[in-house]
């Protein structure tokens, strides 16, 4: 509320009576850049390795993660379907066709579906390799 050019709601800061920030560098905002930019990627911090029996029921190989890096499947016997969703795992469709022996990287953060290309015949073995990324100090796997 402001009444006569003064406002009279404290702010949350005043009603939890807390010190201001004590900033030890100067807070910088880049508004524009006319040069070019060096890019790093962060190095991978972890990773896991697993194989999975995939036959013609779909299988969540992979829940969506801010943290992956990449994920990196391949089917050893087989073509495979794979999907981002549940819904689009079902139907080949809605689904990608993938070869066998054929590394296929995703680096979308995204749940991973898989499903056999040759549904009620044969399961296939699915090679699965995840890294994420460094994260610094405060992420859950430390």
């Amino acid at each position: 509320m402001i009444a006569d050019g003064v406002e009279l709601q404290p702010s949350e800061d005043e009603v939890l009576q807390e010190e201001p920030p004590s900033f030890s560098t100067i807070p910088v905002r880049v508004v524009a850049v006319d040069a070019p930019v060096r890019v790093q990627a962060l190095p991978r911090k972890t990773g896991s390795t697993s194989t999975r029996v995939i036959g013609s029921t779909p299988v969540r190989v992979a829940t969506a993660d801010p943290y992956r890096a990449q994920l990196t499947i391949m089917s050893m016997d087989q073509n495979i379907y794979v999907a981002f969703t549940r819904h689009g795992s079902e139907e080949v469709l809605t689904s990608s066709i993938w070869p066998k022996l054929v590394p296929m990287v995703i680096t979308a953060v995204t749940d991973v579906w898989v499903v056999s290309a040759a549904a009620q015949r044969d399961d296939t073995s699915v090679s699965i390799t995840m890294e994420r990324w460094a994260t610094g100090s405060e992420h859950a796997d430390q």
